[in-house]
Order: structure tokens, then sequence, then C-alpha cells
């Protein structure tokens, strides 16, 4: 559900939940007993900040269930019929079976959290707008506050030079991470 919804939805929704005055999170933490009085998730950087990757984390949780999921439906049941003859435990399965054989994806999923994470703007941009004092400005929401940026003007030459460095960055990490993991995997057959 998370994936399927807008992000921006998603982001104002956590927004109320976290607001300290009337939020819900808040008040579920006063009446546990969890908190002595309302706490301001948005106001500190590091809070602020930890808030908007847990948001993008939970938003990316269902598609990588669902790699995960296809990855483990294409192991063979007949791999696990035979490990169960050969008496393995369940930590064994997973640990020489399930893992190895869902190297590839997972390989994948790594990989499109990764750039995900990198190129992420949704949540911080409803959440803090990059505050408080630019703690949560990341990258891309850098980005477009330079191109976008009421207060003093637009500067989209530097918003550009940003955006094409970045892009030229993303780049090399993939060309970087490809080759890691195909030698990974080059040493896996020969090992």
């Amino acid at each position: 559900m998370p994936y399927i919804l807008p992000g921006s939805t998603i982001a104002m929704v956590v927004y109320i939940l976290l607001n300290p005055y009337n939020g819900g999170l808040n008040e579920l933490l006063l009446w546990l007993g969890a908190a002595d009085r309302p706490i301001h998730f948005l106001s500190s950087g590091w809070m602020a900040f930890l808030s908007g990757m847990i948001l993008d984390a939970w938003q990316n949780f269902g598609i990588n269930m669902l790699f995960f999921l296809v990855g483990l439906s294409s192991i063979p049941k007949e791999v696990y019929e035979s490990a169960d003859i050969d008496g393995a435990t369940n930590w064994k399965k997973i640990k020489y079976i399930s893992i190895p054989m869902m190297g590839r994806i997972l390989q994948i999923i790594l990989f499109l959290s990764i750039l995900g994470t990198l190129k992420s703007i949704g949540p911080y941009l409803i959440l803090t707008d990059g505050g408080p004092d630019h703690a949560t400005e990341i990258t891309f929401l850098f980005i477009f506050h330079q191109f976008f940026s009421g207060e003093s003007g637009s500067n989209f030459g530097y918003g550009a030079t940003v955006a094409v460095v970045t892009a030229i960055f993303l780049l090399v990490l993939s060309i970087g991470y490809f080759k890691l993991t195909r030698r990974m995997d080059y040493h896996e057959e020969r090992g």
C-alpha cells in the first residue's frame, strides 16, 4: 500500500501524525507513559532526518518485499526437499540455499534501494522543506531549491551544475556497483 499511494499524501499523513501538539504519535507516547512531554520530531536536525529516512524506507518496503518474494518463489522446491532429507535446519536452509540462490535479486534490491535513497526528495520536502537549518536538505532537495527558490530568486546555472555532477556521481556509483557484483559472481563461480 505505501508504494501505491502518492508519496506526498503519505508524507502529509506522517506530518500530521508527528505534530507535537495533537499528533497521533505524541498522543500515543504520552498515553503509554513513554514520554513525559510531546516530542518535536521535525524541529531538531537528526530527528527530522531520521523521520524522513524511516518514511522513505517504509514507502519502498512493499516493492522490495515483492522483489524478495519473487526471488524466493524462483528457488526450486526440490532443493529444499533435498535439504530436508539431509536434515538441514531452517537456519542452514536460509544460509546455504535461500541467500545464495537469491544473490542476483538481492543485488538488484540493494542497488534500487541505494539509488532510491540517494534521489529521495518527497519526504523531506513535505516534512521539513530542508529544515531545520538545512539539516534535511539532501542533494536532490538542494537542487530543487536552486531551481524553484522563491526567496532570493532561482539559481538555474548552479542548480543545473549540481544536477549534472550528481548524475555523473550516480552513473559512476552504478558502474562501480555492477562491476563489484559481477566480480563477486565471478569469484563465486570459480570458488
